[in-house]
């Protein structure tokens, strides 16, 4: 997706500071979604043998746990300390 060659640094500034936001987004929503995936599996799917559920189940929430901390990293204001 190429940008066009007439755009003002204002207009490309904007681009890609939606581009950022929905990046942003999409990585919390897939974390959220790994991190409740994975406490159902914990607790909810009984089916599945209990070694193969906590491992499958513990991985995907480490994994959504990771992605928020990288997307904290990653999209946090240029200057800002967090806590």
């Amino acid at each position: 997706m190429n940008p066009p060659e007439s755009e003002t640094p204002a207009q490309e500034s904007a681009r890609l500071a939606a581009l950022r936001a929905r990046q942003r987004n999409t990585v919390l929503i897939l974390a959220t979604v790994l991190m409740t995936g994975g406490v159902l599996i914990l607790f909810v799917l009984q089916k599945v043998p209990a070694p193969l559920r906590i491992l499958i189940g513990l991985s995907d929430f480490f994994a959504g746990l990771i992605l928020l901390v990288l997307a904290r990293q990653k999209f946090s204001k240029p200057g800002s300390t967090n806590p």
